[in-house]
């Protein structure tokens, strides 16, 4: 079905006339007007937005910045972006992380663009990815005749501006001030203070497996106790094992046989930390730091990582498994960022993805005032992991850091330069530094066929990133 059954009953009860348009295997709206054949001018987007009186939903043309501060001062509200468990708890028949542009069978308070009121066709998703419904410009209305109009959006086509890139650049507020402008009314000082006493707690099942991993030796039962005592990651951890590319032609229908016949415990554990951690940490919006690209990005970091320490001369004690959690959590300071700092991080998400040339720790610095390494060091603080993992997320970036588990960090900036050259990531450039794969001991010949390994498999690994991101 094409659109949620909340939605279709009260379209029908409406007497509203719609066409659906569907693109299998796409959930990208654009992409989907795009094969459809529709002008995606008239596309519309609905945005989940909350604070203590309760969510309201923002409907904006597709391709346009929500400037939040003019929300606040045409509501009196101070909202940000929700996260994604309220979406799938106020509408309990649509897709995970989808926000229906018709709100009216939910109960929920919406707000239209005053640029959506003009638009005939209008095109939007109502609960399912990859399709789109069409309808008349003055069915779009009926469907909102309660809802509120105002102007508070930007086109996105602005972010492209030569000001903007100075901004960035520059460091300078009177070059792209308005940016600024985009985001709450306070001091970032005092935001960033707020944000470190919001970072969410490590998840409980993540402790233990990173527990686990710290003892002398670990068997299969342990790791499937330990999976079992959570029914999402063991049954993540049971589909991930009945993947093709472990060639097993068993039946894996428990935790057990995943554990011990299929992926080793070692391996289990690995897969079952990536789970864990997206269970509970998921980055409520989509785009290059958000939803799948976050996600497959960090376990292929997490991946390459871990194969790539083998070649590590043990002098740098660079264990595997250690380097699988260096590279899963590397980025965790996007996740802090997403949980604690959510209208900076839409707007930062939204400059990348109308910026991709332009480098991600600069652009956050400028925007933000602080790094994603920085909270993600606060963050794993509170999450007493092992040394060796937090100094890898608060240093991958920094190519002259020679500190303790040094060897950690500098494997992940060796990969993140990497997956850039695939097309992936944030590093700064596509090729690793020379001096940092000599002092890891890493011939070039080594690199490239540790990358060639992981990649042969990418059709599998693809799917645990759809899984983790909850796709």
């Amino acid at each position: 079905m094409a659109l949620a059954p909340s939605i279709k009953a009260f379209l029908d009860g409406q007497g509203i006339g719609y066409e659906t348009y569907c693109a299998e295997g796409s959930g990208s709206p654009s992409a989907v007007a795009k094969a459809a054949g529709a002008d995606r001018t008239r596309l519309v987007r609905a945005l989940l937005l909350h604070d203590a009186s309760g969510p309201v939903v923002a409907v904006v043309p597709a391709a346009s910045l929500v400037d939040f501060g003019a929300l606040r001062r045409k509501l009196g509200r101070d909202l940000e972006p929700a996260p994604g468990r309220l979406a799938q708890e106020r509408f309990p028949d649509c897709q995970p992380m989808s926000v229906p542009a018709v709100t009216a069978p939910y109960g929920i308070e919406t707000i239209l663009a005053e640029q959506v009121y003009g638009l005939d066709p209008v095109y939007f998703e109502a609960g399912r990815p990859g399709c789109l419904i069409r309808v008349s410009g003055e069915g779009f209305r009926a469907l909102h005749a309660g809802s509120r109009t105002a102007a508070f959006t930007h086109p996105l086509a602005r972010l492209r501006e030569p000001d903007v890139q100075a901004f960035v650049d520059s460091g300078n507020p009177e070059r792209g001030g308005w940016v600024r402008d985009l985001l709450p009314y306070r001091e970032m000082d005092h935001r960033l203070q707020e944000a470190r006493q919001r970072l969410p707690a490590i998840p409980t099942t993540l402790h233990h497996l990173l527990a686990l991993r710290e003892l002398p030796s670990t068997s299969g039962s342990d790791v499937t106790a330990v999976i079992e005592r959570d029914p999402s990651v063991a049954g993540a951890v049971i589909r991930y094992a009945r993947a093709p590319c472990f060639n097993y032609l068993g039946t894996v229908d428990s935790v057990s046989t995943a554990v011990e016949q299929v992926l080793g415990p070692g391996r289990a554990v690995d897969a079952a930390l990536a789970f864990a951690l997206s269970d509970r940490c998921q980055n409520p919006v989509k785009g290059p730091l958000g939803g799948y690209s976050f996600w497959r990005h960090v376990f292929y970091a997490a991946l390459i990582s871990r194969r790539l320490a083998r070649e590590v001369p043990g002098k740098l004690g660079v264990d595997p498994h250690q380097a699988f959690v260096a590279g899963l959590l590397h980025d965790c300071g996007y996740m802090a960022m997403a949980q604690s700092l959510r209208p900076e991080f839409y707007l930062l998400n939204q400059i990348l993805s109308a910026n991709p040339d332009l480098p991600v720790p600069l652009v956050e610095q400028r925007v933000l005032g602080v790094s994603h390494t920085r909270m993600g060091g606060w963050l794993l603080e509170g999450w007493a992991v092992p040394e060796a993992v937090a100094v890898a997320a608060r240093e991958h970036h920094n190519e002259s850091y020679s500190g303790r588990h040094s060897g950690y960090a500098g494997l992940v900036l060796v990969v993140d330069h990497i997956l850039r050259s695939l097309g992936d990531g944030d590093a700064v450039s596509t090729e690793a530094p020379r001096g940092m794969l000599r002092a890891l001991g890493l011939e070039q010949a080594a690199v490239d066929r540790a990358v060639h390994e992981v990649m042969e498999q990418a059709e599998c690994h693809d799917r645990v990133a759809h899984e983790l991101a909850g796709e």
